[in-house]
């Protein structure tokens, strides 16, 4: 089978199961994506989106900077890692500074 279609309805169920708000599915379904396509940001922003909304900060902030190391320029990573930061009080500094 080839690659891009495959990917392409992971990424359409991925982003069907977050949109409808099923959490644990629409998780499961960007990691499968995270997986298949590492250095694609909107999977990393996706799963970071998740884990802030589950509370863990520290996982969304380093889904986040994954976004980020696959595309510098995105805004909207760049703002919700600095969100995630804030949230964590500062102590993500620690993780992501050097």
């Amino acid at each position: 089978e080839d690659a891009a279609p495959a990917l392409e309805r992971l990424l359409a169920d991925a982003e069907a199961a977050y949109r409808e708000g099923r959490g644990r599915e629409a998780f499961a379904a960007w990691a499968r994506v995270a997986a298949a396509a590492p250095h694609d940001p909107r999977a990393w922003l996706r799963v970071g989106n998740l884990w802030q909304g589950a509370g863990d900060l520290p996982r969304a902030g380093a889904a986040y900077r994954r976004a980020l190391d696959g595309a510098p320029g995105d805004a909207r990573a760049r703002a919700a890692l600095n969100l995630a930061l804030i949230g964590a009080g500062g102590a993500l500094f620690t993780i992501f500074a050097g």
